[in-house]
């Protein structure tokens, strides 16, 4: 199934209403005048300005489904906006009774999160900076602020968990029943193709080749002669860490091109390698520092760039592939011979089915969505280099049979009983505390 498919049948869960998810609202200054009290829990007022607030930022969210200009829908969502934040009082009332206790790690990350979230929004440290002096803040209050919101969201989170959530379980009656419940709003699978595709990639010479390791061989010698590793990185290097004298940060193996690591890990400190080949071209590295399984190190990277030759000879070899296809090789062999694609190339060029929603440029997609079955396509320029297609078959959209989807109804079942259980709890919450709800009319 797709990843759009299961994003789609995502929507039908019946999710536990969210606790204040995202960043707390950037606070506004109230004006002077009492506000109008929407409901009471406890103590704890919720004001009409704030229902107001959260349903006005809730409008400007993409597929809210809401016509701002139908009175009926806007009053409705405002209402449900109360409700929502009614609950949310009262669950984080329950939690302070508990004596839940936040995760102060998981408070400082969330924190941060919102005031670089802030700052980006801004554009800069001054608009920030700016913006906090408008409304008669600092940036240690504001961070005061967020904590105490953070710290009681992932206090409420944690009651969630406990009371609720922890408690539901389902298996797989549970998703058949749901699925014969819900079947008919169940999304459909799209209309989906079955490629095979011959990859081309383009690659350097061996005279280009050539011609950049002499160079790289060159800046060799020169740092060998005496010069400075650091200014010949700033140099001569193409890779961005040029700017820093070539310094890369510490890294253990596993993280960055074997050959790269091989050469990098056989290193004493203060040593410099030979010339050594990479998938980017070719490298001279010294390592600076050692510490355990982590290394330091600085290079100067002397990339191999295709030209226009080799763009030409890649475009030609394509079109040849191409043309025995068209006059009836079998693509599947033509695929396993020329591929450059070594992971497709072992299945005949076979790719896993699509609806073509990723992983697709637009143009190439809509010419896929125009071929008919056994039709092979013209050499397409795609990120990965020139590619040919044959489109197999197309299935037409279709109701999902049960077996295909059978984990995401088995999550699905779950989210139904688990809102089933939550509003339940909810409900009893509002019983233990005191709680008066003034609807907007």
């Amino acid at each position: 199934m797709s990843g759009r498919i299961i994003r789609n049948l995502a929507l039908l869960l019946l999710l536990v209403p969210a606790l204040a998810a995202g960043a707390p609202k950037r606070p506004a200054k109230r004006p002077a005048h009492v506000d109008g009290v929407a409901a009471l829990v406890d103590s704890i007022a919720v004001l009409k300005s704030e229902v107001n607030d959260q349903t006005q930022i809730l409008l400007q969210q993409p597929n809210v489904g809401v016509d701002a200009k139908n009175p009926a829908a806007l009053l409705k969502l405002r209402n449900d906006v109360l409700d929502r934040m009614v609950e949310e009082k009262v669950i984080a009332a329950e939690a302070h009774r508990e004596n839940v206790q936040a995760d102060q790690g998981e408070v400082d990350q969330q924190v941060e999160q919102a005031l670089s979230s802030a700052r980006r929004a801004l554009g800069s440290e001054e608009a920030f900076q700016a913006q906090l002096k408008r409304e008669g803040l600092d940036e240690p209050a504001l961070r005061k602020r967020y904590e105490n919101d953070f710290t009681t969201q992932v206090m409420a989170r944690k009651l969630v968990q406990r009371e609720v959530q922890s408690k539901v379980s389902a298996d797989s009656n549970d998703a058949r029943a749901y699925y014969e419940k819900h079947r008919a709003e169940l999304p459909k699978r799209p209309v989906t193709y079955k490629l095979s595709a011959i990859l081309f990639q383009v690659r350097a010479s061996e005279v280009m080749k050539a011609k950049v390791k002499d160079k790289a061989l060159g800046v060799l010698a020169r740092i060998k002669a005496g010069e400075d590793f650091s200014k010949m990185a700033t140099l001569f290097s193409d890779d961005p860490s040029a700017r820093n004298g070539g310094e890369l940060p510490w890294f253990t193996k596993g993280q960055l091109d074997t050959s790269f690591e091989k050469a990098a890990f056989a290193l004493k400190p203060g040593q410099i390698s030979d010339v050594v080949e990479s998938r980017f071209g070719f490298h001279v590295i010294r390592l600076d520092s050692l510490a355990g399984d982590r290394i330091k190190t600085r290079h100067v990277l002397l990339m191999v760039v295709p030209d226009s030759s080799d763009t030409a000879a890649t475009a030609a070899r394509a079109a040849a592939v191409r043309s025995r296809s068209v006059a009836g090789e079998d693509f599947a062999k033509l695929a396993a011979q020329f591929s450059d694609d070594a992971v497709t190339a072992k299945n005949g060029g076979q790719l896993e089915d699509t609806d073509l929603s990723e992983g697709f440029s637009p143009e190439i997609a809509q010419i896929i969505k125009d071929m008919v079955p056994s039709q092979i396509s013209s050499v397409l320029k795609s990120n990965s280099g020139l590619v040919i297609f044959r489109l197999r078959a197309k299935e037409n959209e279709r109701a999902y049979d049960y077996p295909e989807i059978a984990t995401q109804l088995e999550n699905l079942a779950k989210g139904e009983k688990t809102k089933v259980e939550y509003d339940k709890w909810v409900a009893g919450l509002k019983k233990k505390h005191r709680v008066k709800i003034t609807y907007f009319k």
